[in-house]
């Protein structure tokens, strides 16, 4: 029955205890003979129990009951999905990747998830040291629980942290933290009303910029929300920016879609965020402050070197290439509003990209090397599109020289003014 049970629902997942199943993914794991154990704790329970009274007749008619479902989902991706919800799964799954960070950075941005007042059943942080100089696990020895795990791995950049830490989460709606940010105490118990009650693949918050001399503190306004049907919905309404830690979203949706991050690729949030809105079907959107994004004026994010903006220029092309190609996978498949979205997005980063070359020290310079690429891609000149002012007057304004020094002094006004 519960084979059965499973072809009927996509993406269903079926928990038992400490254990639980998933169907609905699209890369073989329907097959009915396959066994799969899943453990947390010391509790564990093999998948082939559930199987064991199934005859090979029944087997069969499940398989291709599966593949007959698989089949309709890939002709139709936005065709709602059920994705169960069990409440006595763990909420929320906090992941917080470490490099090479202060003590007291890392100490405070755990301190911050700790003290949201969330029962300690609902949520769980796992820490991805990602081979720092000093290991991390020493001085978190006071964290030590069982709903806090430290792991760590050899140095693989921001991109293969992220996976592992979705490969240890558990939680039904993953949150990611840098570890040098924090979250505002209280911010996240009022959303986990909108989780339980609309569950949504995603919810959308707001944040705070901070720094050493400009420490922020705010006051909780009542929270309103705002619905989008789909992630499409949402991504032509916004500028949908690549920022991990903006949003919690569901762990099945990764799962069920195969999403991981680039390795080896800086920018790699600009596309694991764009494939996650991208398949999402339900978005909600809150102005409420979740995040305070801590900026440090010595950050050599904030003074890179000539090397490092060349690297940070390439991948971010690159990145945008790969969308470009994800585009080209999906749209035999893919819904007009997915691929109206899907394309917004990308030429977007053509517009992210000409800001980047016009905030550096030469911006010529820099857009010379990579102008017959952008061409290429046409990235460039940006596209025409019926958008605000604001991207109206950059078009006019980008493809000449004096337009673009128009542009950085007016980006650099608005940079000081914020």
């Amino acid at each position: 029955r519960i084979v059965e049970h499973c072809a009927k629902r996509q993406g269903a997942c079926h928990r038992r205890g400490d254990f639980f199943t998933v169907a609905g993914r699209l890369d073989g794991i329907h097959e009915a003979n396959r066994q799969q154990t899943y453990a947390r704790g010391d509790a564990a329970l093999s998948a082939s129990a559930y199987h064991t009274n199934a005859t090979a007749a029944t087997t069969h008619a499940v398989e291709t009951e599966i593949k007959k479902h698989a089949a309709r989902t890939v002709r139709q991706p936005d065709t709602l999905y059920d994705l169960h919800f069990d409440n006595k799964m763990m909420l929320i799954s906090f992941l917080i990747t470490a490099y090479n960070l202060e003590e007291w950075m890392l100490r405070r941005c755990i301190d911050s998830v700790l003290a949201q007042g969330l029962p300690i059943s609902d949520f769980e942080v796992i820490v991805v040291d990602d081979g720092s100089e000093k290991p991390v696990a020493p001085l978190l020895r006071q964290y030590a629980s069982e709903n806090f795990i430290v792991h760590r791995q050899e140095n693989g950049g921001p991109g293969a942290a992220r996976n592992k830490a979705l490969e240890l989460a558990s939680g039904t709606y993953i949150l990611f933290v840098d570890g040098d940010d924090y979250l505002f105490r209280g911010s996240i118990v009022p959303l986990t009303h909108c989780l339980k009650q609309e569950k949504p693949d995603i919810l959308h918050f707001s944040f705070r910029h901070c720094s050493e001399s400009v420490p922020v503190r705010i006051s909780f306004a009542p929270i309103t929300y705002r619905h989008y049907e789909s992630g499409s919905h949402f991504m032509l309404a916004h500028h949908l920016t690549g920022c991990n830690w903006l949003q919690l979203f569901r762990l099945d949706l990764v799962r069920h879609h195969g999403l991981c991050y680039p390795v080896r690729l800086l920018h790699e949030d600009e596309e694991f965020i764009t494939k996650l809105f991208f398949f999402a079907q339900k978005v909600i959107a809150t102005d409420h402050p979740v995040y305070a994004y801590y900026f440090r004026r010595d950050s050599i994010v904030h003074h890179p070197s000539e090397e490092q903006v060349s690297r940070r220029l390439r991948n971010f092309l690159t990145v945008a290439k790969r969308l470009q190609e994800f585009a080209g996978e999906q749209k035999p498949i893919a819904s007009p509003m997915q691929q109206e979205a899907l394309q917004r997005k990308i030429d977007f980063l053509g517009v992210d990209f000409l800001l980047k070359t016009l905030r550096t020290d030469q911006p010529e310079h820099y857009l010379r090397t990579y102008l017959p690429q952008l061409k290429q891609m046409k990235l460039f000149p940006p596209a025409p599109r019926r958008e605000g002012w604001s991207y109206r007057l950059f078009q006019l304004l980008a493809p000449t020289v004096t337009g673009r020094r128009i542009l950085q002094l007016l980006d650099r006004y608005r940079a000081k003014k914020f």
